[in-house]
């Protein structure tokens, strides 16, 4: 690659993040190449990438911290940059392994899970089947192997397959009491401020955002969904829905619901029509569908843009499961 990176300071959550400084002088934040856009229109919001799996949180995190083991992999191929992949099982925290007898959450985050990982999955090749997240909330200043500078990540992952073994977390995925949410505030921040532009140059599609303050999980209140806004994807169900991230504020939002989850029964379900309101917990992505629509035709093909475009509607929310209760005072 013929740029190279500089550290700038930018008021971005709170902290400086690198950008990449590209050859004409411009700015940009990371990369994705054409051939991972391809295969997320092939395979849609649940594909299978392959990996090789590098290195591994010490113990399982706990629920409130985010209930997962974090996994730093080098995919087979080239498919952004920063490079890495981090692979992020749901709520494992909480969640034995297949056919493993009940125990307690200690002996699950620093036994179990851990001497598992270590004996049928790090240092291998495997296929990691989940969602393909986009966000730039460790882009920068990792200390950790295990959770290296990234911006993709297979979060959830749904499943694992190493050779002939496999391990599904399907059923693990859900909205548990205690798990972490931003701010009401912050939320609606990064719902309605985050911007995002996508460029081609020097072979590959870049891209830049800017604006609003974002986390990783949170919850919001739907209020209004019109059942025409439901659609099947491949990997689950997406629809467009009219959500409250602090019980005053109106926006749009997308979402998406997984294969095999309660959620999705009950967002491909509602189809038929239904009761809206209900408070759901999940994180915040870049929405690929949003970034293909920018950068195809409508008959799919790719274009070359080399100026900045604006990624329209650029956020998507990944549910995990139901929230009990809103983060903010009902009246």
């Amino acid at each position: 690659m013929k740029w190279r990176l500089v550290f700038l300071f930018a008021l971005v959550v709170g902290l400086a993040r690198p950008y990449v400084l590209a050859q004409n002088g411009d700015y940009f934040d990371f990369v994705i190449s054409e051939t991972y856009l391809n295969q997320l229109a092939r395979e849609g919001i649940l594909p299978a990438v392959a990996v090789h799996m590098d290195a591994r949180t010490k113990k399982v995190h706990t629920l409130a911290a985010d209930c997962e083991i974090h996994m730093a992999t080098t995919p087979a191929d080239q498919l952004g940059d920063p490079p890495s992949i981090v692979v992020e099982p749901p709520n494992v925290c909480k969640f034995p392994p297949p056919n493993s007898p009940k125990t307690t959450e200690t002996n699950l985050r620093n036994v179990i899970w851990p001497k598992l990982f270590d004996k049928w999955v790090m240092g291998k090749d495997c296929e990691v089947t989940g969602f393909p997240r986009i966000f730039t909330e460790h882009a920068q200043g990792a200390a950790d192997p295990a959770n290296p500078n990234h911006v993709l990540e297979i979060h959830p992952a749904m499943a694992i397959r190493c050779g002939s073994y496999q391990l599904d977390f399907t059923s693990f995925l859900t909205a548990l009491p205690g798990m972490r949410a931003v701010k009401p505030d912050t939320a609606v921040s990064c719902i309605s401020q985050r911007k995002l532009e996508v460029r081609y140059a020097d072979e590959q599609y870049q891209f830049r955002e800017e604006g609003g303050q974002c986390g990783n999980f949170a919850i919001v209140e739907v209020s209004n969904l019109n059942p025409k806004w439901v659609h099947a994807v491949k990997g689950g169900h997406s629809a467009i829905a009219r959500v409250s991230a602090d019980g005053k504020s109106l926006t749009t939002l997308k979402i998406y619901t997984l294969t095999g989850t309660k959620a999705d029964g009950w967002l491909g379900s509602y189809k038929k029509g239904g009761n809206a309101r209900l408070f759901l917990h999940g994180m915040f992505t870049f929405d690929y569908f949003a970034i293909l629509r920018t950068v195809r035709t409508p008959d799919g093909q790719w274009t070359h843009p080399s100026d900045w475009q604006v990624v329209k509607f650029p956020l998507a929310f990944v549910v995990f499961g139901e929230a009990e209760t809103a983060p903010w005072e009902e009246p």
